[in-house]
């Protein structure tokens, strides 16, 4: 029998646009990925449900607190992607749904980012982590436009790990 969070959903990096019960973020006054973009301005954390500055190597929940976790476009700015990805295991005993950008594609070369993902990344760090079972999905931009492709290129990365006792 699982506790009053059975169902509590968990954003991990949710910025300014949060999808969870509880919203995780270590920027407070702005993000540096938001300012990359060419747009300056502070987080509304007031506004957010249920907020909590974190790290997303040392969340604050004890182990399989959620049933989903989301994490988009957070592990290419956290210095040690691996620690977070275990700790987003940790802390989920459902779902967890990750996106990041492609390591080839034009968004991964932003300012802010200082890791790059490919499928053999994720592969790797999942056989570590004894993840077993895992769907991965690319977007793709297609060369030299989307009526007559030649070529694509990935864009991004989408992963969801299901079942997680």
């Amino acid at each position: 029998m699982r506790s009053w969070s059975e169902n509590l959903r968990l954003d991990v990096g949710c910025g300014d646009n949060p999808l969870g019960d509880v919203n995780v973020d270590i920027y407070k006054k702005s993000n540096p990925q938001i300012r990359d973009q060419m747009k300056v301005y502070p987080i509304p954390y007031k506004e957010i449900p249920n907020f909590i500055i974190a790290d997303a190597r040392y969340l604050p929940f004890p182990k399989g607190t959620f049933r989903k976790t989301f994490c988009y476009s957070v592990l290419e700015h956290v210095s040690d992607p691996f620690k977070a990805l275990r700790e987003l295991l940790r802390v989920t005993h459902g779902t967890i749904c990750i996106y990041v950008p492609h390591r080839w594609s034009r968004t991964a070369k932003k300012p802010a980012h200082i890791n790059f993902f490919n499928a053999r990344w994720f592969r790797q760090a999942f056989r570590k982590l004894g993840v077993k079972f895992f769907k991965m999905e690319f977007d793709r931009w297609f060369f030299p436009h989307a009526y007559m492709p030649i070529f694509a290129i990935p864009r991004g990365i989408t992963i969801e790990i299901e079942n997680i006792p």
